[in-house]
């Protein structure tokens, strides 16, 4: 049944992956579906713009001088701004601009947000199931705290991981859906710290997966002060999320 069918919650940008061979230029984004289950997806922004289009043939606009009449959020104008910037402070406007598009759009009536246009766009494709989809690329992350990716604060020097230690056994789902199981004491690596508190990890199997920070320790050796992560602006690193030294 239809009402049985699930929707997806929300929707964040978490960074842009960017390779030159061959070419990959897409944006990172986290799903939260009504199942409670939580995947990465990557889309192009020119993809955004397409589902955009879809939406706008389902849902045409009456009035396009009335505000009222319009059901989804506006796309082509930010994306004009967007395109007179270049290299990473493209993709950082690009980011703000679609985090904004996600949070309007999820908050739009059912009628939109649980169409067949919008439930397939952020449906796992075939490359976001593969684990080497990313590899060899760059990944550009941002300070939340920084306007429109503003004020400079690039980090120029190679990205290293911290590696965390499991303080009590835990299970979730790794970004493929798959089940991700943690014992007390296992080895994590940490690649992302995200504010909300769930944090994205790898483990010896190469899997990765949003983990509740509060079950991880920093190991003895490792320098909490010194780590990328407390930097802000845009921080790069070499990914497959296998992080080349």
């Amino acid at each position: 049944m239809a009402g049985d069918q699930r929707f997806v919650i929300s929707a964040r940008i978490i960074g842009a992956v960017h390779r030159d061979t061959p070419k990959l230029k897409m944006f990172m984004i986290s799903v939260l579906w009504s199942d409670n289950t939580e995947v990465i997806i990557y889309r192009s922004f020119q993809e955004f713009r397409k589902c955009h289009r879809q939406l706008k043939k389902r849902f045409p606009i009456m009035n396009i001088f009335k505000k009222n009449n319009r059901v989804i959020p506006k796309f082509r104008g930010q994306a004009r701004k967007s395109s007179q910037k270049k290299g990473s402070k493209r993709s950082i406007q690009r980011m703000k601009f679609l985090e904004s598009f996600c949070e309007k759009l999820l908050k739009c009536d059912q009628s939109v947000t649980r169409t067949p246009e919008v439930t397939q766009f952020f449906m796992p494709k075939d490359h976001d199931l593969q684990p080497d989809f990313t590899k060899n690329s760059i990944l550009i992350l941002m300070s939340d705290d920084l306007p429109d990716g503003g004020g400079g604060g690039e980090v120029s020097h190679p990205f290293v991981t911290q590696t965390y230690s499991c303080v009590a056994a835990y299970e979730t789902k790794d970004t493929k859906n798959r089940p991700f199981k943690v014992a007390m004491g296992e080895k994590l690596d940490v690649l992302i710290k995200d504010p909300s508190g769930w944090w994205l990890v790898e483990n010896d199997s190469k899997g990765l997966a949003w983990f509740p920070a509060p079950y991880l320790q920093l190991l003895d050796g490792e320098d909490e002060e010194d780590s990328v992560f407390q930097h802000a602006g845009v921080c790069y690193f070499q990914s497959n999320y296998n992080v080349q030294e």
